[in-house]
């Protein structure tokens, strides 16, 4: 259940939430840094010309889901697929047992001697599902990897960094979250004066060969930090460890510290319950949170924000779409939408509603 009202203890905590989508990332250069649509536009020809994944596409024209089909349905429909065939091939599940031996036809007095061959292809077809799967999710890598271009961060995120994180009086805290896999926050933050600026904790540590701090999220006590939901291409394992380096894929998926596009639900690792969870504690003591270019169609995100915003906590979205629709309840007297893309105008005008709405105390 949200909490509706503000205590003197959360005034003095002045927590601003900034939740940056794709949206935020294409602002800084849309051939770059693709959104879901052209993730899924800008595929590579062997992965356009697989079988499996035209009879796909077909099947997304038939069920006539949207006009524009995005790599998020056609992981979600992949996976839906393998869990299918999974549970068709594994006799440790009911399905599985069924088919096997015929005892599916001596139950239902059928006789169908294709079941034996139905699971074959099931077998078969998973092997074709995780083989795509694991093809698409590799151009994460070659469509976010790329360095930002330091005159588009002059026109994006480095005046609204420059601003937000100088919020003496009016802001205790600041929450930068995102599901964003490129490395635009970082780079724009490194780009900052910080002598005269409060420090936004990436994690990294050390010079030369960089850890991911990982405990920093697991500390009740710890602010100030930026948060990547979903990992970075430049993240990757070793051990326990998380190291920060080139943000190439390393040849298996297993080496890489990231939730891919599609995945739906509560992440199950403890490294993302952490980060997920941090999110949480900030969402509950934010007195406003700011979302740029965000879908809302991640179904945990959206639950969070449903249990943990307030009522009270204005939500102000920057996003061109003429009307926008959250993925929570939230009163609509506390929603602000400034109806533009991510730019030095539009920015500013989130902080200096940011800032109007709760002076100095």
């Amino acid at each position: 259940m949200k909490k509706n009202e503000f205590t003197s203890d959360d005034m003095n905590d002045r927590t601003v939430v900034v939740f940056a989508g794709a949206g935020a990332s294409k602002a800084v250069d849309p051939k770059i840094y693709p959104t879901t649509v052209e993730f899924f536009e800008q595929l590579p020809i062997e992965i356009k010309e697989n079988l499996l994944f035209n009879e796909l596409l077909n099947f997304l024209k038939n069920q006539n889901e949207t006009v524009s089909i995005d790599i998020e349905q056609v992981l979600w429909h992949l996976q839906e697929f393998d869990k299918f065939c999974s549970v068709a091939c594994d006799q440790g599940k009911l399905p599985g047992w069924m088919l096997t031996d015929h005892r599916l036809s001596k139950i239902t007095k059928m006789e169908n001697h294709n079941l034996q061959l139905f699971k074959s292809q099931s077998n078969a077809a998973l092997s074709m599902i995780r083989e795509l799967m694991d093809s698409i999710n590799e151009q994460v890598y070659r469509f976010y990897s790329e360095e930002p271009n330091s005159i588009r961060l002059e026109k994006t995120w480095i005046p609204f960094l420059e601003r937000l994180l100088t919020f003496d009086e009016n802001i205790e805290n600041i929450e930068i979250v995102t599901t964003n896999y490129d490395l635009i926050i970082e780079t724009a933050l490194s780009k900052l004066n910080k002598s005269d600026l409060r420090n936004i904790d990436t994690g990294w540590r050390g010079k030369i060969n960089r850890t991911l701090d990982t405990d920093l999220w697991a500390k009740e006590s710890n602010n100030n930090l930026l948060t990547k939901l979903h990992g970075s291409v430049n993240w990757s394992r070793n051990g326990k460890k998380i190291h920060i380096g080139d943000p190439f894929y390393k040849g298996s998926h297993n080496k890489h510290a990231i939730i891919y596009p599609g995945f739906k639900g509560r992440p199950d690792e403890a490294l993302f319950q952490a980060f997920h969870a941090h999110f949480a504690k900030s969402l509950e003591r934010s007195i406003a949170i700011v979302f740029i270019g965000f879908a809302f169609r991640d179904e945990y995100i959206n639950d969070l924000c449903d249990r943990y915003i307030r009522d009270d906590a204005p939500v102000i979205v920057i996003d061109p779409i003429e009307k926008i629709k959250l993925g929570f309840s939230h009163p609509t007297h506390n929603t602000i939408h400034i109806n533009s893309g991510f730019d030095q105008n539009s920015s500013l005008r989130v902080l200096d509603a940011v800032n109007s709405m709760f002076p100095p105390y």
